[in-house]
Order: C-alpha cells, then structure tokens, then sequence
C-alpha cells in the first residue's frame, strides 16, 4: 500500500469537526502533487496521546511503510503542536517526527520559539508531508489557507539570509505576524546533522530533519496571520497570569534561566565530573567556560511566543557589524558542552562565534560537536591520518579548523563529505574504529 492509499484509509476514519474546543485539524500535504486534505485527529486519539509529539507518533504509525528507506519520499514528515501550544505561558513549542536519515529508527525531535503557536493560530494542530515537489518549493499558510510558491530564489540561502529574503518578499514582520520552519544549504545537500530551523536559534535537531526536509525539496513552510486570541482560549485566560507568576516564583527560573539561560548547568556538570571532553575521555574542562564568563557578551535574554520566562541568551561579540557571526542567540547548555570540552576548546568567544554559525548553517550542535569530537579521536589514535582528511590535522582545541570543517559540512566538501546512505566514508575510505 502506498501512501495515498495509507492517507486516505487514515483520512477515512477521522470526523470533519473538531472533537473538543481549542483542537485544531490536521492538514495532509501531498507535495508531488501540490494538493491538501484536512481533519481531525479522533477524540479517542486526544485522549489517549492528548497532541503534539503523541499524535505525531499516531500518524506515524498509521503511514509508515518500514519497506522504505528513511529518505523515501512516501516516509512523513509531521509537524505536531500540542493542544495547548499557544493558549498558556510557556507552551510554546512543538514537534517534528519522521524516521531518521541519521539512525534509521525513530526521529522525535522538539523545538519552540513561534512556528507552533503561530500554526495553530491558522487553525492548525499538525502537518503531515509526504511525496517529493517536482522543484524546490514554498507552502505559505495565510489565514488559514494554503499556498504552494516556487523556492528556486531561496535555494542555496542559510538561514540569516533566508529570513531576510522572506521577510522582504512576504512583507511579514517575525514574532508579529510571521514564523517559520526552513532548511540551509546543508539539509538540501541531505547533510546528517542537518536540522529544521525554527528561528533564529530554535532548531528541530536530532536524527536529520534536515535532510528529511530537504529529500522532499521543501524549502520553507510560513505562516502569515495576525497573532490573535483563540476564542476557544477565553475561559482559561486569567489563569495565565497565575500561571506565569508560578513559573518565575521558581529558584531555577529567577535565579538561573531567566538571568543567563541553560549555562549555569555547566558549572555544575564540571564541579560534577560529568562533563564530556575530548569526545568523553575526560570528564572534567575549564572553568573559564562557567557561565559568569559570558556575562559580557550577553546584552539581554529573549523567548518564545508568550512565555514569561525568557531562558533563550543573546550575544554580542563586539567584533563590528561586518563579522557576519559576531553577534546572535545563544549558546545553550548544549552547545557550550559539545564546542567547547568536547572539542577541547576553552574559549568563551570561540564557542559563542561557532554557536552562531551553526545557527546560520542550519546544523545540529549536539549531533555535530560529537560528530567532529569522533574525528577527532580517529586522528589522535591514528586510525584516520592526513591522507583521509585531505591534509587537515585534527587537533584537539583548534577552533579555525572547527570553524572550517563546519563549512565543509555544510557544502559536503572534501572532508565534510558523508554519504546519507552508506557507513562513514572519507575520501572513498570506510572509517572503522580500532577502540
């Protein structure tokens, strides 16, 4: 069975009206044929999964053809938020869930910022895709309603320009009336470590989304309408406030989150041994790291749609307008660990400079920190030497050349140049550990 006939047997059994108040429907794409059916997930489905990353896990199961290979075109992808993404203070995130390019199991990946609250606003709660556009496209979800527009001008774009370019050529403002989810230059070129941005930072990261996005030539899905209150929401509104009070009367969010966001764990983690450094042979780094060293690069904090919280940290590097990557969000506490001790690196600025251009290039920074950490172990017990990585020494704390292999990634160039189908190769040479 194919996965029209599995979208219409599913389509078959789900009610046209939503099943309780603030539900939104399910928009099915077919992207081969530039067509959109919609409905509602069955009641029994809400009760038993409530929405979000449980109903992705539903459609998933239903659609799934396990004969096929995670890149397949009749594989979904689905987008989930849950049912109350948008309606409370600090739900505002969603899911993404497919079968992973990266681990060929389960691909359940989460991010926020506005792309799931602002979905639901368009009357939606999920999007399954499936099917590959006949050329790079665009959908474009106005008030609701469904548009399929070229992508040719975008490919190639990162995502600093991408954002740009849509912003300009939809004439939306971000965070006002505008989100999106989006692939860089590496999820067209099916890159493992690749991920669907979300904002600026957010990022649908683990098990190659990215690439997943990219095998079915999807660019880009926006939305585009008025932020506005669900009417459905009314009855639950003064609880909000409660609600946000509750959540910043927390220790951990006025004292930690709010202030310099998830890099106070680092600090602990260390204190801790349990920090991985040179790919886990350590278990212990720098403390020149701890998050009071980036105070000064932090010139405020900011959020997702409507949470009180603000966690997410802002950075400036001072190096001037012409550094591309001087200034942007973050890093995480994620972040910081695999660029900087597990890469043996133990510079603030450096970590932060390449946080940023993993933002722009659309990279996984969990997924891709351990990459390279792995590489470079390889070349430090000699199992990979100069003749595999094309004359680059993978030394242990050079972050020019962590800078430069994450370019190379991106493009799929030279060292950089990792099948999506077949084991780790380098230069036509199957890796394979000695450990």
């Amino acid at each position: 069975m194919g996965i029209r006939d599995r979208v219409a047997a599913l389509l078959a059994e789900m009610p046209r009206e939503p099943q309780y108040a603030t539900q939104g429907a399910t928009l099915f794409v077919d992207l081969e044929r530039r067509e959109t059916q919609s409905a509602y997930a069955p009641l029994a489905v809400a009760r038993a999964l409530l929405g979000g990353r449980g109903a992705n896990m539903y459609y998933l199961y239903r659609l799934l053809d396990e004969s096929k290979t995670p890149l397949d075109a009749e594989v979904p992808l689905i987008f989930g938020s849950g049912p109350l993404t948008g309606l409370v203070p600090s739900a505002a995130r969603g899911n993404c869930t497919s079968w992973s390019p990266d681990s060929g199991v389960l691909m359940d990946c989460n991010a926020g910022d506005y792309f799931p609250s602002f979905l639901r606003m368009n009357g939606f709660d999920h999007i399954v895709l499936y099917g590959r556009a006949p050329s790079w496209s665009l959908i474009v979800i106005r008030e609701g309603r469904v548009a399929f527009e070229d992508a040719g001008a975008y490919v190639g774009m990162d995502n600093i320009d991408l954002r740009d370019a849509i912003a300009r050529d939809l004439g939306g403002v971000w965070r006002r009336n505008m989100s999106m989810v989006s692939i860089t230059r590496a999820g067209e070129n099916l890159v493992l470590t690749s991920g669907i941005m979300g904002g600026p930072k957010a990022i649908y990261a683990r098990g190659g989304p990215g690439a997943k996005m990219g095998s079915l030539q999807l660019k880009a899905i926006v939305t585009l309408s008025p932020t506005r209150e669900l009417p459905s929401a009314q009855p639950y509104k003064p609880y909000n406030r409660h609600i946000a009070q509750k959540l910043l009367g927390t220790s951990v969010v006025k004292n930690a989150l709010s202030v310099v966001g998830t890099p106070f764990l680092y600090k602990p983690s260390r204190i801790l041994g349990a920090m991985g450094t040179k790919n886990n042979q350590e278990t212990t780094w720098t403390d020149a790291l701890d998050a009071q060293h980036i105070d000064q690069y932090r010139p405020g904090m900011e959020g997702c749609f409507r949470c009180p919280v603000n966690c997410r940290p802002l950075n400036d590097l001072k190096t001037g307008e012409s550094d591309r990557y001087g200034t942007g969000d973050g890093p995480e506490y994620v972040t910081l660990g695999k660029f900087g001790p597990n890469l043996g690196i133990d510079s603030v600025e450096a970590v932060i400079r390449l946080n940023n251009i993993c933002n722009d290039l659309g990279l996984d920074t969990a997924s891709m920190g351990s990459a390279l950490a792995w590489a470079f172990e390889l070349y430090q017990r000699g199992i990979i030497t100069s003749a595999d990585t094309g004359g680059l020494a993978l030394t242990w704390g050079d972050a020019l050349l962590v800078e430069q292999l994450l370019f190379m990634t991106s493009g799929r160039e030279g060292l950089g140049t990792c099948s999506p189908t077949a084991p780790a190769r380098w230069n036509g040479a199957t890796i394979r550990s000695k450990r």
